[in-house]
């Protein structure tokens, strides 16, 4: 996959966009083909922006929406321990369920977006769990 479209460079004066995509473009992440090499090097942070912008862009397809399906394969590809650990085997359907703001079958990067959020915010409560049954803090 070419990062081209995604560069910020792209947004800024894209038809449609909100009138700020300039400053919005100057937040976001250059694509790793397109860093220069030196001081301005992307933090683990920037990166991380990346990872989730180019992860859900590599399984919709059409750049816009992730189907059921292609959910499911990036579910098993990407977070393989949720889905076999889950008790429910309608957790799929419930979690499409709960991201398809538009209720249209499909969901959008901010419905990704909250389901990654909501995921890390479940490890990171029992991280801290269980650094505080070990005593650390």
């Amino acid at each position: 996959m070419s990062g081209a479209s995604l560069s910020p460079r792209a947004w800024r004066g894209a038809p449609g966009g909100a009138g700020n995509e300039g400053s919005v473009a100057e937040l976001c992440p250059t694509p790793p083909q397109s860093t220069p090499p030196g001081p301005t090097m992307p933090s683990q942070m920037e990166h991380a922006m990346e990872t989730l912008m180019f992860t859900f862009h590599k399984y919709a397809g059409d750049k816009d929406h992730l189907s059921k399906e292609e959910l499911r394969s990036l579910m098993e590809k990407e977070f393989p321990g949720f889905l076999e650990n889950q008790r429910d085997p309608m957790a799929l359907d419930k979690i499409m369920r709960d991201l398809d703001q538009s209720r249209d079958g499909t969901v959008g990067f901010q419905g990704f977006f909250s389901l990654v959020a909501g995921l890390t915010i479940a490890c990171n409560d029992y991280f801290v769990r269980h650094m505080k049954q070990k005593g650390r803090k």
